[in-house]
Order: C-alpha cells, then structure tokens, then sequence
C-alpha cells in the first residue's frame, strides 16, 4: 500500500484527505494528514469572529474526523523538514516515510509587535484582537490596507473593508463612516486580471469604499493621526487596520519551505536543500507535469504568466 502524507490540516489538505478518502480504491492508499493543530478553521469566517457575529468554535472542527469519515491517520505534529532525498517528513514527534507528498501549509504571518492596529484577519488570534478594538467602533473616517505585499489571502483588506461598512450600518453610524482602502496596486485585486478587477471596482462602487491607489504604506504618524505614503501622500484616519505581511512557512529554527518563481517547492536550509521539487503544493500550483504537457499540450499551471519559465504557457 502506497503512503500519502499530507502538510497541513486548512483548507487545501483537509480537502485532499477527503478526495483521496473518496476516491481511491481500497487498500490503494494509506493517507497521514500532519498538523500542529488539532483543528480545521474555516478561515474565511475569521471576518465574523472579528466583528462579533460568529464565535470560535462555531467555524471549528476537530481534524480527527477525517479518520472517522475517510480513514486519514491524523497525526498532530510540527513539521521540522523534509528530505525528498530520502522520502521521508521530519517532525517533533517523529519522522514519516512517504510516497508521495502533499504540501499544504499555507504562509505563516510576519509578526510586527511594535505595529498598533496591526490585526491579520485570516489568523484567529488577531481577528480576536480587532474584535476588541471593534468594541467602540463608531465610524469616522477608517482606512485598511497591508503593510506590504505579499500577504496571505489578497482580498483581505476589501473584505474587512466591507465588513466595516456592515458594523457601521448595524450601529446606526453610516452616515458618519468613510471607509478608504489603501494598496500598493494600481487597480483592485490587479493581479488576478481584468474580470477581478472590474468587479472588486463594482464592489466598492456597491459599498461606497474609497480605493486609494498605489499607496505603499511606509509609517504611521499617531499623534497626528494619519498613515504615510512613500510618496509622500497621507491619508487621516479616526480607525485603522492594517494587515501583516506574510511569509512561506517555517520548520524549526531558519528553515523555510518556499516557491521559486518555476513554482517549485524547495527548501532554503541546509537540510532541505535538496527539495526542489514535490508534488504537489496545494494552494501554490506548481506548473503541469511533462504527462500534463504531453496529454494537453500547453502549460496548465495557474502562476501568474511573468512567475512561469515555460514556452507554452
């Protein structure tokens, strides 16, 4: 029997456990789901958490029932490394021999302490955070953006944005309330083309937002209660949120699994060096196989066309 070992117990690896759980013949496959959490988040409702409408364990469920329903061998863990030379997944419980490897971890948040107001809402501590500061939340002129780009889940600082408008319409403060969503981009959710584009523009044309354009956040000025632009433009706020930066997921210590711009996993340590290609990173689509080329006859990955190193992309 072969061994599936799965990184990861969100979205893309709780999905892979019950495709393979579905799908695969009896006794094809031995599936090992690997997380440092006992818990699957539904992640998206992050956002309710935040603003009072949905408590934690109501988006929550425990990984183990995978086992229940699929047979997944849940195992609760933190992954350390990987050694594709030797098939084999390192964790502080243990190593894992597999044959085949499905890496789904997601990014990890950049942690910026010193940054006040600085609430990522895709991870459920600070949600929790911004559902405190929500608390006393009456309108005014609010501002959301990232602190940088890249960060996890791109829609984010719309989706707060619009969140916002909603607790301001649910607390009689509408009228009062001027929302302006800051971004590096030139045009809403830029990179995913023009359909996104145009309707994240309709978006914020329904929900009277306010997108300012190519502002890359540089500092926040407190006492005069404004955030600064690197070019020089400032934008007042009486409420501000800002998103962390994220980062590629780390093991222990320095190690980091990462995506070259081939859309490769590899690693960036001594002991993951010789991780330069697994299949597949779930959430980060690595490009077509030579079978995917041969059988389609064209790149099918979903990088972005400028992130991919074929011809026939």
């Amino acid at each position: 029997m072969k061994r599936v070992v799965i990184l990861g117990g969100g979205s893309g690896g709780a999905v892979a456990a019950s495709r393979l759980g579905k799908w695969a013949r009896p006794g094809e496959f031995e599936v090992v789901l690997i997380d440092r959490s006992e818990w699957h988040e539904f992640r998206p409702s992050y956002l309710w958490v935040a603003v009072g409408k949905r408590e934690p364990e109501e988006i929550r469920r425990p990984l183990a029932a995978l086992e229940r329903r699929y047979g997944t061998r849940v195992m609760r863990a933190t992954v350390t490394g990987i050694r594709p030379e030797t098939q084999t997944v390192e964790t502080d419980q243990g190593n894992v021999e597999y044959d085949y490897l499905i890496v789904a971890l997601g990014a990890e948040l950049v942690q910026t302490p010193d940054v006040a107001g600085c609430e990522a809402p895709w991870e459920l501590a600070p949600a929790l955070a911004l559902r405190e500061r929500l608390r006393t939340f009456a309108g005014g002129r609010v501002v959301v953006g990232p602190l940088s780009w890249p960060y996890r889940c791109p829609p984010a600082p719309f989706e707060v944005a619009f969140m916002l408008k909603y607790l301001a319409e649910q607390r009689g403060v509408v009228e009062r309330t001027h929302i302006t969503v800051f971004h590096p981009w030139k045009d809403p959710m830029e990179t995913f083309g023009p359909q996104m584009v145009e309707g994240f523009r309709r978006f914020l044309n329904d929900f009277g937002v306010h997108f300012e354009r190519g502002f890359v956040y540089v500092r926040d000025d407190p006492g005069r209660r404004v955030i600064v632009a690197a070019d020089g433009r400032e934008l007042a706020y009486n409420f501000c949120h800002r998103g962390a930066t994220s980062s590629e997921p780390r093991g222990d210590g320095d190690k980091e699994l990462a995506i070259d711009n081939s859309g490769r996993l590899h690693g960036r340590s001594a002991s993951l060096d010789a991780f330069t290609s697994v299949r597949d990173g779930v959430g980060n689509r690595r490009c077509g196989s030579p079978h995917d080329q041969a059988r389609y006859g064209r790149c099918l990955c979903t990088l972005p066309s400028r992130a991919c190193d074929r011809p026939d992309h």
